[in-house]
Protein backbone atom coordinates (compact mmCIF):
# COMPACT_ATOMS: atom_id res chain seq x y z
CA UNK A 1 0.00 0.00 0.00
CA UNK A 2 1.69 3.46 -0.88
CA UNK A 3 2.13 5.88 1.37
CA UNK A 4 -0.04 8.45 2.28
CA UNK A 5 0.75 11.49 1.22
CA UNK A 6 1.77 14.35 3.78
CA UNK A 7 -0.81 17.31 4.37
CA UNK A 8 0.95 20.47 3.62
CA UNK A 9 0.70 22.77 6.99
CA UNK A 10 0.81 26.55 7.63
CA UNK A 11 3.71 27.52 9.56
CA UNK A 12 3.62 29.97 12.48
CA UNK A 13 6.20 33.07 12.92
CA UNK A 14 8.17 34.68 10.57
CA UNK A 15 9.56 31.98 9.20
CA UNK A 16 6.13 31.09 9.19
CA UNK A 17 5.15 34.00 6.97
CA UNK A 18 7.12 33.36 4.54
CA UNK A 19 7.18 29.50 3.93
CA UNK A 20 3.17 30.54 3.68
CA UNK A 21 3.80 32.87 1.49
CA UNK A 22 6.26 30.37 -0.59
CA UNK A 23 3.52 28.09 -0.32
CA UNK A 24 0.87 30.10 -1.59
CA UNK A 25 3.01 31.30 -5.01
CA UNK A 26 3.71 27.54 -5.23
CA UNK A 27 0.05 26.44 -5.42
CA UNK A 28 -0.44 29.88 -8.04
CA UNK A 29 2.16 28.80 -10.39
CA UNK A 30 0.94 25.28 -10.44
CA UNK A 31 -2.51 26.43 -11.36
CA UNK A 32 -1.33 29.06 -13.73
CA UNK A 33 0.51 26.88 -15.50
CA UNK A 34 -2.32 24.19 -15.51
CA UNK A 35 -4.83 27.09 -16.79
CA UNK A 36 -2.56 27.86 -19.35
CA UNK A 37 -2.07 24.05 -20.37
CA UNK A 38 -6.28 23.74 -20.77
CA UNK A 39 -6.07 27.06 -22.55
CA UNK A 40 -3.46 25.95 -25.26
CA UNK A 41 -5.43 23.41 -25.95
CA UNK A 42 -8.86 24.68 -26.12
CA UNK A 43 -7.81 27.50 -28.25
CA UNK A 44 -5.78 24.91 -31.02
CA UNK A 45 -9.36 23.02 -30.95
CA UNK A 46 -11.11 25.44 -31.39
CA UNK A 47 -8.91 27.07 -34.12
CA UNK A 48 -8.71 23.62 -35.64
CA UNK A 49 -12.42 23.10 -35.35
CA UNK A 50 -13.45 26.30 -36.16
CA UNK A 51 -17.09 25.80 -35.18
CA UNK A 52 -18.69 26.96 -31.81
CA UNK A 53 -18.84 24.30 -29.05
CA UNK A 54 -20.56 24.47 -25.58
CA UNK A 55 -17.78 23.66 -22.36
CA UNK A 56 -19.36 19.85 -22.10
CA UNK A 57 -19.06 19.72 -26.19
CA UNK A 58 -15.01 20.62 -25.59
CA UNK A 59 -14.09 18.27 -22.64
CA UNK A 60 -16.21 15.62 -24.13
CA UNK A 61 -14.52 16.16 -27.45
CA UNK A 62 -10.63 16.43 -25.85
CA UNK A 63 -11.61 13.08 -24.09
CA UNK A 64 -11.53 14.59 -20.72
CA UNK A 65 -7.76 16.04 -20.84
CA UNK A 66 -9.12 19.00 -19.42
CA UNK A 67 -11.47 18.68 -16.50
CA UNK A 68 -14.44 20.64 -16.34
CA UNK A 69 -13.61 23.08 -13.87
CA UNK A 70 -9.93 23.90 -15.43
CA UNK A 71 -11.84 24.13 -19.12
CA UNK A 72 -14.18 26.73 -17.54
CA UNK A 73 -11.29 29.00 -15.99
CA UNK A 74 -8.94 28.17 -19.37
CA UNK A 75 -12.03 29.69 -21.22
CA UNK A 76 -12.57 32.77 -19.05
CA UNK A 77 -9.01 33.52 -19.83
CA UNK A 78 -9.52 33.40 -23.29
CA UNK A 79 -12.13 35.19 -23.60
CA UNK A 80 -10.82 38.16 -21.17
CA UNK A 81 -7.24 37.94 -23.93
CA UNK A 82 -9.91 38.07 -26.78
CA UNK A 83 -8.59 35.09 -28.26
CA UNK A 84 -12.11 33.36 -28.42
CA UNK A 85 -15.62 34.58 -28.67
CA UNK A 86 -18.10 33.60 -25.80
CA UNK A 87 -21.89 34.56 -26.87
CA UNK A 88 -24.54 33.13 -24.33
CA UNK A 89 -27.89 31.32 -25.52
CA UNK A 90 -30.37 30.97 -22.37
CA UNK A 91 -28.42 29.37 -19.81
CA UNK A 92 -25.59 28.03 -21.78
CA UNK A 93 -22.30 29.41 -23.11
CA UNK A 94 -20.96 28.96 -26.65
CA UNK A 95 -17.56 29.86 -27.48
CA UNK A 96 -15.76 30.12 -31.02
CA UNK A 97 -12.25 31.53 -31.99
CA UNK A 98 -12.26 34.97 -32.86
CA UNK A 99 -12.68 35.69 -36.55
CA UNK A 100 -9.61 37.50 -37.98
CA UNK A 101 -11.08 40.00 -40.44
CA UNK A 102 -7.91 39.67 -43.08
CA UNK A 103 -8.95 36.19 -43.08
CA UNK A 104 -11.93 37.21 -44.78
CA UNK A 105 -12.59 35.60 -48.64
CA UNK A 106 -12.51 38.70 -51.17
CA UNK A 107 -14.96 39.04 -54.23
CA UNK A 108 -12.32 37.60 -56.54
CA UNK A 109 -11.98 34.85 -53.94
CA UNK A 110 -15.55 34.41 -53.56
CA UNK A 111 -16.19 34.09 -57.25
CA UNK A 112 -13.96 31.12 -57.86
CA UNK A 113 -15.61 29.36 -54.59
CA UNK A 114 -18.89 29.55 -56.39
CA UNK A 115 -17.08 28.15 -59.56
CA UNK A 116 -16.10 25.17 -58.01
CA UNK A 117 -19.10 24.42 -56.45
CA UNK A 118 -20.80 24.66 -59.69
CA UNK A 119 -18.40 22.39 -60.73
CA UNK A 120 -18.84 19.94 -58.17
CA UNK A 121 -22.78 20.01 -58.60
CA UNK A 122 -22.18 19.32 -62.27
CA UNK A 123 -19.68 16.10 -61.23
CA UNK A 124 -22.36 15.00 -58.82
CA UNK A 125 -25.07 15.03 -61.17
CA UNK A 126 -22.76 13.06 -63.17
CA UNK A 127 -21.76 10.86 -60.52
CA UNK A 128 -25.54 10.32 -59.87
CA UNK A 129 -26.27 9.20 -63.46
CA UNK A 130 -23.42 7.01 -63.18
CA UNK A 131 -24.45 5.61 -60.06
CA UNK A 132 -27.98 4.48 -61.94
CA UNK A 133 -26.81 3.12 -64.85
CA UNK A 134 -24.30 0.57 -62.72
CA UNK A 135 -27.29 -0.22 -60.64
CA UNK A 136 -29.23 -1.37 -64.03
CA UNK A 137 -25.95 -3.19 -64.66
CA UNK A 138 -26.43 -4.95 -61.34
CA UNK A 139 -29.76 -5.72 -61.62
CA UNK A 140 -29.26 -7.20 -64.85
CA UNK A 141 -25.89 -9.76 -63.36
CA UNK A 142 -28.29 -10.14 -60.51
CA UNK A 143 -31.55 -11.78 -62.51
CA UNK A 144 -28.66 -13.86 -65.03
CA UNK A 145 -28.46 -17.27 -64.56
CA UNK A 146 -26.10 -18.01 -61.81
CA UNK A 147 -23.02 -20.00 -62.45
CA UNK A 148 -24.50 -23.26 -60.95
CA UNK A 149 -27.08 -22.69 -63.20
CA UNK A 150 -25.22 -22.65 -66.08
CA UNK A 151 -23.35 -25.53 -65.47
CA UNK A 152 -26.74 -27.81 -65.25
CA UNK A 153 -27.76 -26.48 -68.46
CA UNK A 154 -24.34 -27.19 -70.08
CA UNK A 155 -24.90 -30.89 -69.05
CA UNK A 156 -28.46 -30.58 -70.08
CA UNK A 157 -27.61 -29.74 -73.41
CA UNK A 158 -24.61 -32.06 -73.69
CA UNK A 159 -27.06 -35.31 -72.84
CA UNK A 160 -29.13 -33.89 -75.42
CA UNK A 161 -26.48 -33.44 -77.97
CA UNK A 162 -25.07 -37.00 -77.34
CA UNK A 163 -29.01 -38.17 -77.91
CA UNK A 164 -29.73 -36.62 -81.34
CA UNK A 165 -25.55 -37.94 -82.56
CA UNK A 166 -26.39 -41.20 -81.44
CA UNK A 167 -29.63 -40.89 -83.80
CA UNK A 168 -27.60 -39.05 -86.69
CA UNK A 169 -24.93 -41.94 -86.43
CA UNK A 170 -26.90 -44.62 -88.52
CA UNK A 171 -27.67 -41.78 -90.94
CA UNK A 172 -24.21 -40.73 -91.84
CA UNK A 173 -23.39 -44.36 -91.95
CA UNK A 174 -26.08 -45.05 -94.59
CA UNK A 175 -27.36 -47.88 -92.53
CA UNK A 176 -30.71 -46.57 -92.80
CA UNK A 177 -32.36 -44.95 -96.45
CA UNK A 178 -33.76 -41.91 -96.41
CA UNK A 179 -36.97 -41.40 -97.33
CA UNK A 180 -37.43 -40.13 -100.82
CA UNK A 181 -39.37 -37.00 -101.70
CA UNK A 182 -41.49 -38.93 -103.45
CA UNK A 183 -42.53 -41.56 -100.86
CA UNK A 184 -42.97 -38.26 -98.78
CA UNK A 185 -45.36 -36.68 -101.16
CA UNK A 186 -46.93 -39.95 -101.20
CA UNK A 187 -47.70 -40.14 -97.62
CA UNK A 188 -48.77 -36.78 -97.28
CA UNK A 189 -51.66 -37.34 -99.68
CA UNK A 190 -52.10 -40.90 -98.06
CA UNK A 191 -52.66 -38.49 -94.98
CA UNK A 192 -55.05 -36.00 -96.43
CA UNK A 193 -57.02 -37.97 -98.13
CA UNK A 194 -57.43 -39.96 -94.45
CA UNK A 195 -58.38 -36.79 -93.10
CA UNK A 196 -61.10 -36.09 -95.28
CA UNK A 197 -62.46 -39.46 -94.51
CA UNK A 198 -62.40 -38.55 -90.93
CA UNK A 199 -64.46 -35.58 -91.34
CA UNK A 200 -66.79 -37.29 -92.67
CA UNK A 201 -67.43 -40.28 -90.86
CA UNK A 202 -67.34 -37.59 -87.81
CA UNK A 203 -70.39 -35.73 -89.51
CA UNK A 204 -71.97 -38.42 -89.84
CA UNK A 205 -72.06 -39.58 -86.62
CA UNK A 206 -72.75 -36.50 -85.34
CA UNK A 207 -75.73 -36.48 -87.07
CA UNK A 208 -77.19 -39.99 -87.03
CA UNK A 209 -76.27 -39.65 -82.96
CA UNK A 210 -78.16 -36.72 -82.72
CA UNK A 211 -81.12 -38.39 -84.32
CA UNK A 212 -81.09 -41.32 -82.33
CA UNK A 213 -81.21 -39.39 -79.41
CA UNK A 214 -83.18 -36.50 -79.98
CA UNK A 215 -85.99 -37.92 -78.02
CA UNK A 216 -84.13 -38.37 -74.55
CA UNK A 217 -84.50 -41.88 -74.59
CA UNK A 218 -80.90 -42.78 -74.90
CA UNK A 219 -78.00 -40.91 -74.80
CA UNK A 220 -74.73 -41.09 -76.83
CA UNK A 221 -72.78 -43.26 -74.72
CA UNK A 222 -75.72 -46.12 -75.22
CA UNK A 223 -74.72 -46.09 -78.66
CA UNK A 224 -71.08 -48.34 -78.41
CA UNK A 225 -72.10 -50.79 -75.69
CA UNK A 226 -72.35 -53.46 -78.20
CA UNK A 227 -68.96 -52.29 -79.98
CA UNK A 228 -66.27 -54.94 -79.25
CA UNK A 229 -63.83 -53.90 -79.41
CA UNK A 230 -63.87 -50.44 -79.85
CA UNK A 231 -63.16 -49.33 -83.39
CA UNK A 232 -60.12 -46.43 -83.48
CA UNK A 233 -62.87 -44.19 -85.67
CA UNK A 234 -65.29 -44.76 -82.66
CA UNK A 235 -62.04 -43.84 -79.85
CA UNK A 236 -61.51 -40.54 -82.12
CA UNK A 237 -64.75 -39.70 -82.30
CA UNK A 238 -65.54 -40.71 -78.34
CA UNK A 239 -62.66 -38.23 -77.09
CA UNK A 240 -63.99 -35.51 -79.80
CA UNK A 241 -67.52 -35.24 -78.56
CA UNK A 242 -66.70 -36.21 -74.94
CA UNK A 243 -69.37 -39.62 -75.56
Amino acid sequence: MPPKKAKEKLLTGEQGTRGNLGLFKHRVTVMYMLIRTASDLILEYLRKQNRPYSITEIVSNLHDAVSKPNATKALKDLTERELIKEKVSGKQAIYHITQDPRDAATPEELKEINLKVEGMRGEITSLKSEKKELESELAALRSAPTAKALQQTIKELKAEIATLSARLGPLRAGTVTPVSPAEKAAVDGDLAKFEKMLQKRMKIFKELSELVTEGGEQNKKDLWVSTKPMHPDRIFVTRMHGI
